[in-house]
């Protein structure tokens, strides 16, 4: 009974048995049937040419902006370029009303005029000299007049001495009745007449001592009057300096009434159109040479540490994505795209807020287009100063190595790179090894042979033996920076 039931459970246990390997069967050889097929796009892997580039979006400028600005405070006339316009290098742009200019210079003119006139007038001193040196030859006369007066009041003095002696005499005489009465008479009027006398040339020597003191002083009264012309000459060349100054300007002024392009190009701006006052230094036109367009672009400094002068690059403008170099970008509106060098690095970096709101250190970054790349983009498009565009640097380059596109690598759980190979209708993640890593593409040391078929951008509903369906095959043909004409020419 025992052994019975032994032998039942052993026949259940192998029915089981069979009947788990057959289902393992139907689901190994049916169950894909039932599996979802996924569509995907795959890449080629080739060999061909990398480059290590920086890529960055900049803007253009132009090295040298002519700003014209009023030169001196008038009325503007009418301006009558427009934005955009061509002009020439002495080419007249602007006009300024001459009639404000005019009048400030014939009063200028008027008034250096005037001060010259006063000036000779002031400077001539002949008659000042002349009256000097009569004043002191009067002097001279008037000197020894004085002392001639001094004189005959000596002479008055002694005669009226002797004449006083004589009348005393002639009294005694008189009184003791020798001498007449008519000559005592006569002594006592010759008395009186020399006493006059006396008297009289004491006047007139008081008089020509005061008329010597008074003529002494008009030599210095001559020569400070002189002195006071000098002064009054110092004046007015002060006056006619400023004068001139103001004639000059106004003359100056007056070359400036027309503001020609001192180089040829076009107008940048125009910020104002003019019939109306404006005061010096105001801007009115923006000029720029467009020949000498150029890019400006900030880098990270840990990028531009590896720049230098001379090295390759691209400049692409307009929308569409113009380096991937694939048939992702062909949808895409063609963006027009000129051979460039770095010409400047900046020595000093700058932090910028980036639009995480995260600070980095940035440094500025100047590419020149090559000449003839940028003459014939601007013949068939409209590229001025400001304008967005995207740089390509190269930084080094690798040639004849297995390639296949960025995205077409992910990550497996111990973050070792792997691509998604497709075999036979289905895909397997193959580890690989990287070696240089470019913009768009990457450099396969291990693990992959030319031919073999990667998915571009897996998804994370891949799994292993997954079967797929392919809608698209890429061709790994990276964009290369070509050299510029001068370039090739000094090589």
């Amino acid at each position: 009974m025992a052994k019975n039931l032994a032998n039942r459970l052993n026949l259940r246990w192998w029915i089981g048995l069979f009947a788990l390997a057959v289902l393992g069967l139907l689901l190994f050889f049916v169950g894909p049937l039932f599996t979802p097929v996924i569509p995907v796009e795959v890449a080629v892997v080739e060999r061909g040419n990398l480059q290590v580039v920086i890529e960055e979006e900049g803007k253009t400028r132009l090295p040298d902006v002519v700003t014209l600005r009023m030169p001196f405070s008038g009325h503007l006339l009418p301006i009558e370029l427009r934005e955009g316009d061509r002009v020439y290098k002495d080419q007249v742009l602007v006009e300024i009303d001459p009639r404000d200019v005019q009048l400030a210079y014939e009063i200028a003119a008027a008034e250096v005029s005037r001060l010259e006139n006063l000036l000779a007038e002031n400077s001539d001193v002949m008659l000042e000299k002349l009256l000097w040196q009569l004043a002191a030859h009067f002097a001279r006369s008037v000197e020894k007049a004085e002392l001639a007066a001094a004189k005959q009041v000596e002479a008055s003095r002694a005669k009226a001495a002797y004449a006083e002696a004589f009348l005393r005499r002639m009294e005694n005489l008189y009184a003791q009745k020798a001498a007449t009465e008519e000559e005592r008479d006569k002594a006592q009027l010759q008395f009186v007449e020399f006493q006059t006398e006396y008297a009289t040339s004491q006047l007139l020597h008081a008089m020509t001592a005061a008329l010597k003191t008074a003529v002494d002083f008009t030599p210095l009264l001559v020569e400070r009057y002189i002195e006071e012309r000098s002064w009054e000459e110092k004046r007015l060349q002060a006056e006619l300096a400023a004068a001139k100054a103001r004639l000059a300007q106004a003359e100056l002024d007056r070359s400036r009434l027309q503001i020609r392009s001192p180089v040829e190009g076009v107008i940048l701006s125009r910020y104002t159109s003019g019939a109306t006052f404006l005061p010096a230094g105001t801007p009115l036109l923006e000029v720029g040479n467009l020949d000498e367009l150029e890019v400006e672009v900030d880098l990270l400094t840990t990028e531009a540490v590896r720049l230098r002068q001379g090295m390759s690059a691209q400049i692409s403008f307009g929308t569409g994505e113009s380096f991937s170099g694939n048939e992702v970008s062909s949808s895409l509106p063609e963006a027009p795209v000129v051979a460039a060098k770095v010409s400047r690095i900046y020595p000093a970096g700058f932090t910028k807020i980036s639009s995480l709101g995260v600070e980095e250190e940035r440094v500025k970054v100047i590419l020149r287009p090559d000449p003839k790349d940028l003459l014939r983009l601007r013949e068939h498009y409209s590229i001025g100063v400001g304008f967005s565009a995207r740089v390509r640097i190269l930084i080094a380059e690798k040639t004849s190595v297995l390639l296949i596109p960025s995205p077409a690598v992910t990550r497996d759980p111990d973050n070792r790179p792997v691509v998604w190979q497709v075999v036979k209708g289905r895909v397997y993640p193959r580890p690989v090894v990287l070696g240089t890593r470019g913009h768009y593409h990457v450099e396969i040391v291990e693990g992959l042979q030319p031919g073999d078929l990667v998915v571009w951008m897996p998804s994370a509903d891949l799994k292993p033996a997954q079967p797929v369906r392919i809608e698209r095959q890429l061709t790994v043909s990276p964009i290369t920076i070509p050299e510029t004409q001068s370039q090739t020419q000094n090589n």
